[in-house]
C-alpha cells in the first residue's frame, strides 16, 4: 500500500512535467513560425511567376473573357513539366508525364520525353514545383491559411518517410498498365486492352492529378450542378469517390503544407531520383548556421518536410524533394544567420 501511495504522485508529477515540456514546444515554435512569418521579396517573386503561369496556361480561356486573341501565350505553354490536365476546359496545355503517358497508350516509346524530363531536372530539379505548378500555388494559399491561423503542423518523423513514398507506389501502377502499350503489336489486342482498361487508358494520370480535380474536375461538375444535373452525380460513384478524396487532400494542405506534391504527386515520383543530382540547389553555410538546437527555423519553414539540417552543407536535396521554393532561406535570413545560399553543380 505505501509503494502505490508515493508511485501515483511520482506518476503524475511525470505527465505533468512531460506536459509542460510538449506545451513549451509547442509555443516555442509558435513564437519562431511569428518570427518567420511575413512576404520577403523572394516570396514575392515567387507569387508573381505562380500567378502569371496560371493566368496564361489559360490564356484561350481570359481571351474569351475579355474578347482578345491570346492565344500565341497558349501556344507557348502547350506542353509544361507540370501541369497534367490537358483536358481542361479553361486550357489545353498538358504536361511531360501526361503527355508521356499519352505517347505509350499511342504505342510509341517517348524517348524524347523522357529524355526532356531528365534534363531539366538535372538542370532545375523540381524549381518548377515550387515555382510554377498552378496546383502547387493554390496549396500554398491554404497552408498560408493554415500558418497564419496557427494550424500548420508536421508529421511525425516515422510517418513522414512511409507517406512519402506513397507517390512511387502510384508512378509504379500507372507505368505497370501503360507501358505494355507500347509493346502491343497488333490491333485487336491494342483494341481489347485499351477497352479493358476503360476510362485509365484514355485518361491514365487524370485520377491522380490535382491539377486535374482544380481544373477539369471542379469545372465539370460545377457545370452540371449548374444545370442541374443530379443524374451526372448519382449515376457516377467514382466522380463522388474522386470528389471527397480531392476534398481530403485540400483539407490537409490546411494543416500539412503540400501534402499532395509531398505524399501524392506522380510528376514528383518521376523527377524525385534525377533532382537529387539538379545542378542548381541550395547549400547550407556551416559556419554560419547554429544547428537544430538554436534555431531549426528552416525545417520549420519548409512546406516539403525536408530535415534541412540533416543534409549535407553542399547540398539540400531532401532525396530529391527539395522544390526550391526558398522558404528556408527566407526563414534563415530572418532569423539573422543567412546560412542557406543558391549553389551550383555541388554534390
Amino acid at each position: 500500500m505505501v509503494i502505490r501511495q508515493h508511485a501515483f504522485p511520482i506518476h503524475t508529477e511525470a505527465m505533468v512535467e512531460r506536459e509542460m515540456v510538449e506545451q513549451e514546444t509547442i509555443e516555442a515554435k509558435t513564437s519562431l513560425r511569428a518570427r518567420i512569418a511575413g512576404v520577403s521579396k523572394l516570396t514575392l517573386a515567387r507569387r508573381v511567376v505562380q500567378i502569371f503561369v496560371i493566368v496564361f496556361l489559360n490564356a484561350v480561356f481570359w481571351g474569351g473573357v475579355f474578347s482578345t486573341d491570346l492565344s500565341f501565350f497558349e501556344s507557348l505553354f502547350r506542353y509544361v513539366p507540370f501541369l497534367s490536365s490537358p483536358r481542361s476546359p479553361l486550357s489545353d496545355s498538358g504536361g511531360f508525364l501526361e503527355v508521356m503517358l499519352g505517347t505509350f497508350v499511342s504505342r510509341v516509346f517517348p524517348f524524347l520525353l523522357i529524355g526532356l524530363v531528365i534534363m531539366v531536372t538535372v538542370v532545375f530539379g523540381r524549381s518548377t514545383c515550387g515555382w510554377m505548378c498552378p496546383a502547387g500555388f493554390i496549396q500554398d494559399i491554404f497552408g498560408w491559411a493554415g500558418e497564419v491561423t496557427n494550424n500548420s503542423k508536421q508529421v511525425s518523423v516515422t510517418s513522414h518517410p512511409f507517406l512519402s513514398r506513397v507517390k512511387n507506389w502510384i508512378l509504379v501502377l500507372l507505368l505497370v498498365f501503360i507501358v505494355p502499350f507500347a509493346f502491343i503489336t497488333d490491333d485487336p489486342t491494342y483494341t481489347l486492352y485499351l477497352q479493358t482498361l476503360g476510362d485509365f487508358g484514355k485518361n491514365p494520370l487524370g485520377f491522380w492529378s490535382l491539377d486535374e480535380f482544380f481544373f477539369v474536375f471542379v469545372p465539370t461538375v460545377s457545370n452540371q450542378l449548374a444545370s442541374n444535373n443530379l443524374d451526372y452525380l448519382t449515376n457516377n460513384w467514382l466522380v463522388i469517390v474522386q470528389g471527397l478524396f480531392y476534398l481530403i487532400v485540400v483539407i490537409l494542405t490546411f494543416y500539412f503544407p503540400r501534402s499532395y506534391c509531398r505524399y501524392l504527386c506522380p510528376y514528383g515520383a518521376l523527377t524525385r531520383p534525377f533532382a537529387k543530382h539538379a545542378i542548381i540547389a541550395l547549400a547550407r553555410n556551416p559556419a554560419k548556421c547554429p544547428g537544430r538546437k538554436e534555431c531549426g527555423a528552416c525545417e520549420l519553414a519548409c512546406p516539403m518536410q525536408i530535415r534541412i539540417l540533416d543534409e549535407p552543407y553542399a547540398k539540400i536535396s531532401g532525396d530529391g524533394e527539395c522544390i526550391l521554393c526558398g522558404k528556408c532561406k527566407d526563414a534563415c535570413d530572418k532569423m539573422g544567420y543567412g546560412a542557406i545560399e543558391l549553389a551550383f553543380f555541388k554534390s
